[in-house]
């Protein structure tokens, strides 16, 4: 299942958020495509990808979401939120 992060920037993260868990739940691999965007808030992947860490096992989903197209700025918020995340759940 390929998901055009482009078409989910006018929406609330939450809506993003529950297409990816929805197809999970079906246990099918996601690919988030990030084709078209140089940038993105980081409160917009800490509502999508921050929520997916803290309701899935990272484990479970760390070979079930690939990211494509995924411009450098993007990559370094992305690994802030994982590590963010990683921190924090190690020191739990």
């Amino acid at each position: 299942m390929v998901i055009q992060i482009k078409h989910f920037m006018d929406s609330d993260p939450a809506v993003l958020l529950d297409k990816i868990e929805k197809n999970l739940e079906k246990n099918k691999k996601i690919v988030l495509d990030f084709s078209g965007l140089e940038s993105i808030t980081h409160e917009f992947l800490e509502g999508t990808l921050g929520s997916l860490l803290e309701n899935y096992n990272f484990e479970a989903i760390q070979f079930k979401v690939n990211f494509i197209n995924v411009d450098a700025g993007i990559k370094e918020v992305i690994s802030r939120i994982v590590k963010d995340f990683l921190m924090t759940r190690s020191n739990d």
